[in-house]
């Protein structure tokens, strides 16, 4: 699939700035990613818009999704064998392999 810096920036530049703001990668971490956000925490907005600004002006702009359609294709061929192989993910809590008690033990009611 190729990059298209202009088409992801129409795709999250809601307000038509030109520029995407972090209420608008906000609203892309819910809407497009899929995550569950908390409506009045930015942090994880603010540091994606922190990382998009690729040239470091302080705006995610169609000049910043240029440099990161550029570069991504080289950060992927030198991260191959990371993506092919993703680390596990621990079992959540209360999952996982069931506790065994030893039969008539001491802790077993009489």
């Amino acid at each position: 699939e190729e990059c298209d810096p202009w088409g992801r920036l129409e795709k999250l530049d809601k307000s038509k700035t030109g520029e995407i703001s972090i209420d608008e990668i906000h609203e892309a971490l819910r809407d497009v990613v899929g995550l569950s956000v908390d409506p009045n925490e930015r942090s994880l907005a603010s540091f994606v818009h922190s990382f998009a600004d690729a040239d470091g002006d302080g705006h995610v702009t169609a000049a910043d999704f240029e440099i990161f359609c550029a570069e991504m294709p080289a950060f992927y061929a030198n991260q191959r064998w990371r993506l092919a192989f993703p680390r596990p993910q621990p079992a959540a809590a209360g999952g996982g392999v069931p506790v065994r008690r030893p039969v008539g033990g001491d802790d077993e009611a009489s």
